[in-house]
This record gives C-alpha cells, sequence and structure tokens, in this order.
C-alpha cells in the first residue's frame, strides 16, 4: 500500500499498459462527469451481468478489486493521479507524458503516505503512542532518520497482524444519500469481486458516503459472522477466517503470543490468571480451554484478545508488532517522502504542502457527488 502498487503496478509492463501516454495520465472512461479505469478485466467473477454488472476495471493489480472498499479507494487514488498530472501540465507545459507521470506518481504515493501515517496510524495506534516510539514526528518540516543499514522489507508479523481489522469489518454495507439518509444496505460478502455494481442504481454514490458515515463494527473482538464464516460470499459454502488467520501466524513459523510479549518488553504471563490482567475474563477461559500452557498461545488469539490501549484501536502486543515496521519502513527507504536526503527530495514548501492532505480531502475531491465531510473521515462526525 505505501508504494501505491495497487493503483502504479508491480512492474512497468503492467503500468505502461494503462497508462494514456499523455498528458502522465492513466487511460479513462467518464461516467456521469468522473472518471473510470476502462473495463475489459475478467476478474470481477460475482458481477451479475444480467442485471447490467458488465464493468470490471483493467486495472495493473487485479487483487485491488477483490474487497469492494479496496476497489472504491483505488478508483479515489486513480482519479489523483490524473488530476496532479493536468495539473503538473498545466504549471509546466514543456514537461513530457514521461515526466509528468512519474512526478504525479511520487506526489500522489506522498499525499498518501501522509494520511497512512498521520491520520490511520494515529487512529488504531494512539498518535501520542506513535509519536513516543518515533514512528512519527510532530514537525512540519522535513525527518532525516534515513538508515541505509537497514533492508527495506515487510515483516511477517504486520502482515498477519493485519488481521486484527477482520474483527471490525460490519457484515452490511450501508448506502446514505448525500443529506446522510439511509437509503439501502448491501451484504458486504456479496460485494466481493463485483466491481460491475458501482456504477449501477447510483450505488458508488451511496457506498462513499457510507465509508465516512457508517461505523467499524464495535471493537470487542468477534467477527461479523458473515465475514467470519461466507467471506467470499456465493463463491464459497462455508469459511472460518478466524481459524484462516491463527493458521496464517503458525504457517509462518511465528513464535506465540507469550514470546512476543517478552520481545516487547511487556508483562509475561506465568500461568493462565495473569492474562486477567489485560484481557476480558472470558477470552482467558477460552485460552483454558483450547490451550495446554498459557506458552501455546497463538500470536493472533492473544493480540485479538487484549484490551485496547488508551485512544487506541490495538492492545500493547499488536502495537508493538505494527509501529516496529511502520518506524522500519520510513527509516529504511531513502526515498521516504519526509526526508531530504536525495537528489529529489521534495522542498520544505512542498512537503508543508503535502502534510496539509487529508483522507476526506481525497473523498471530497474525487468521491462520487460528496458535498460536506467530517475533517476527519477516520472519525464518526460528532456534535457541531
Amino acid at each position: 500500500m505505501l508504494e501505491l502498487s495497487i493503483v502504479y503496478g508491480l512492474n512497468e509492463n503492467d503500468t505502461r499498459k494503462v497508462r494514456e501516454m499523455r498528458g502522465g495520465r492513466f487511460l479513462a472512461d467518464v461516467i456521469n462527469g468522473k472518471e473510470w479505469p476502462p473495463s475489459g478485466s475478467y476478474a470481477c467473477i460475482q458481477n451479475q451481468p444480467l442485471q447490467g454488472e458488465t464493468r470490471c476495471h483493467n486495472i495493473p493489480v487485479i487483487g485491488a478489486q477483490i474487497i469492494m472498499g479496496g476497489s472504491v479507494m483505488y478508483l479515489w487514488f486513480y482519479r489523483m493521479h490524473n488530476a496532479v498530472a493536468r495539473e503538473l501540465q498545466s504549471m509546466n507545459p514543456c514537461w513530457d507524458d514521461e515526466k509528468l507521470f512519474y512526478e504525479a506518481r511520487e506526489i500522489v504515493i506522498a499525499f498518501v503516505n501522509q494520511i497512512w501515517y498521520y491520520e490511520l496510524y494515529p487512529a488504531v495506534l494512539g498518535y501520542d503512542y506513535l509519536l513516543k516510539n518515533k514512528a512519527i514526528y510532530s514537525t512540519w518540516g522535513h525527518i532525516n532518520d534515513y538508515n541505509p543499514k537497514l533492508e527495506p522489507a515487510v515483516s511477517i508479523e504486520y502482515v498477519v497482524g493485519t488481521r486484527w481489522f477482520h474483527t471490525v469489518q460490519e457484515g452490511r454495507s450501508k448506502l446514505y444519500d448525500r443529506d446522510g439518509k439511509l437509503i439501502n444496505e448491501l451484504d458486504s460478502v456479496e460485494l466481493t469481486l463485483r466491481t460491475g455494481i458501482l456504477p449501477l442504481n447510483r450505488t458508488i454514490q451511496g457506498l462513499t458516503q457510507g465509508y465516512f458515515r457508517q461505523a467499524t463494527a464495535a471493537e470487542d473482538y468477534i467477527i461479523d459472522p458473515d465475514m467470519g464464516e461466507r467471506v467470499l460470499g456465493s463463491l464459497q459454502t462455508a469459511s472460518d477466517v478466524y481459524s484462516s488467520d491463527i493458521m496464517k501466524g503458525r504457517d509462518d513459523g511465528l513464535p506465540a503470543y507469550n514470546k512476543y510479549r517478552q520481545i516487547c518488553n511487556l508483562p509475561v504471563a506465568k500461568d493462565f490468571e495473569d492474562l486477567r490482567q489485560w484481557m476480558p475474563d472470558d477470552k482467558v477461559d477460552a485460552m483454558i480451554q483450547h490451550y495446554e500452557t498459557v506458552d501455546d498461545i497463538d500470536i493472533v488469539a492473544g493480540f485479538t484478545s487484549e484490551y485496547p490501549m488508551k485512544e487506541a484501536a490495538f492492545g500493547p502486543t499488536l502495537a508493538c508488532m505494527m509501529t516496529d515496521q511502520i518506524k522500519h519502513w520510513r527509516q529504511a527507504d531513502r526515498f521516504w517522502y519526509e526526508n531530504q536526503q536525495h537528489p529529489g527530495a521534495f522542498t520544505e514548501e512542498q512537503l508543508y504542502q503535502i502534510r496539509h492532505m487529508t483522507m476526506s480531502r481525497v473523498i471530497c475531491d474525487h468521491g462520487d457527488e460528496v458535498d460536506t465531510i467530517q475533517p476527519w473521515s477516520f472519525f464518526l462526525a460528532g456534535p457541531g
């Protein structure tokens, strides 16, 4: 996600297939005044052709169309790229297509990383926690902590840790009008691999409103039945997402939960009763039923059972695992948008403008029929 490979592809050949090769833009169809990627992919196997659902985006990474939320988010960033490319072209009419495309790409990636690091991650990890651990900084200027000794890689712990988000996915996707009136509800699992529904019956307009009006599922570590047992909708008879998530940790050879507590300098449970200090009783009782000793507890079972930290959604063990990777990404990337240790770095003035970017700005500019939105779209609008 950080390098926006869902938008720009994993290699040059895939990217060039979807470029207009003019003005630094992606190819686009225009529907109701909004740009859409050309249709033609085979991936949207839950489309209902008899209901007119024929659109399936021809994009560099087919996986961007698996989950409906990811498919809509792809559209926003795709449109953002073309908008930035047009602005750059108007400012620099002598630039050729290649320069416009890659300059726009660099700016859009910087915008998105600003959103992830200073909006999304603080929402789930807590702003002060990230500051304390130097994953982010409270500055409008550059951050020069690039470390050439670090390998720019993704830890397996981070990948497995993202399974936590399964616990807050709602089984029903709510559609609203622009005034906030609920107009429809759809089974989330029936929207998987079904991009064709978006331009029909004002579906994308309703879903877009829902993405900043509908709350997530409660942070109770209970997976919605549909999301847990029928995640691919009609494509499968049954599934068990939580068991699959636990098995991912085992298949990857990750140490047990208690070991990660030790690595993170957190109190280690000597017996099951110790767990009651940082887990609900019902979760501890379930651990006693399913594990022979406290040192057998799987990492996924452990971090999805902890109480969340103050002003955060994650418990301390998961927070430690995720923050380590978040910090590592920035320090291992020579071309990270916040540092000035390479010739193409953003200037102080450019970085200042990048730091004003928010998810609400993206949705307002590139979403469908969004007139008003709360300033911080990862949180529900409050009074006033």
